[in-house]
């Protein structure tokens, strides 16, 4: 009982963002292509709140877990597990989870898919160090990469032509990663130098002590 009251706020965000996650996903979707509730997608509060996409809620999930840094709590599930056993494990729900998105559903349990997935994926990596230090690298910028890389597959007309050259999707993945990651890189290096500059000015501004 005291370890449930210490989550109450974590079990009670994670319910939240379930029941809207079925009320986007099944619920509503149902709904609004019956005839008796066909208007509902004209109303404003509606489409708003329950007609968003589905990955809407993938972003309430992924706050949660940072929040409450869940995935800690994960791992020490494996710490009993030999190399092996690990492999094993994380390879089947990787596949578990490939299937069920490829044969099953494209989007509709991705908000169970996703941490399992990243879960497994981050377990077989940190028993790489050498890909774990790269990734680790990559996940500091993933932020920007994150804001960044539609502008360079959607929106910049040559970098988008840029991206998509090869045809092939892990070029052509590798390419936007690429692209995204020396931009994170410069916006980090700019905002140091904004830092240095403002860290001058605000020492030449500071009204100097009588001697």
């Amino acid at each position: 009982m005291e370890i449930f009251k210490k989550r109450k706020n974590l079990y009670t965000e994670c319910m939240i963002v379930i029941l809207w996650h079925l009320l986007i996903a099944f619920i509503f979707p149902a709904l609004s292509s019956s005839a008796t509730f066909s208007g509902l997608t004209q109303d404003v509060w509606f489409y708003n709140i329950f007609t968003i996409n589905d990955y809407a809620t993938l972003f309430f999930t992924g706050i949660i877990f940072a929040k409450y840094n869940i995935f800690a709590t994960w791992n020490s599930l494996f710490d009993h597990m030999t190399n092996i056993e690990k492999f094993i494990f994380s390879s089947t729900a990787l596949c578990v989870c490939a299937y069920t998105r490829v044969f099953i559903s494209s989007t509709s349990f991705d908000i169970l898919l996703v941490p399992i997935f990243l879960l497994a994926a981050i377990t077989i990596i940190n028993m790489f160090s050498h890909s774990g230090t790269g990734f680790a690298y990559i996940g500091k910028h993933s932020t920007n990469i994150w804001l960044t890389h539609s502008f360079y597959c959607y929106y910049f007309g040559p970098f988008a032509k840029l991206v998509y050259k090869s045809k092939n999707f892990i070029i052509d993945y590798l390419v936007l990663l690429a692209l995204s990651l020396v931009t994170s890189i410069l916006l980090n290096l700019f905002w140091e130098y904004v830092k240095i500059c403002y860290q001058h000015i605000h020492t030449l501004l500071l009204p100097r002590t009588a001697n």
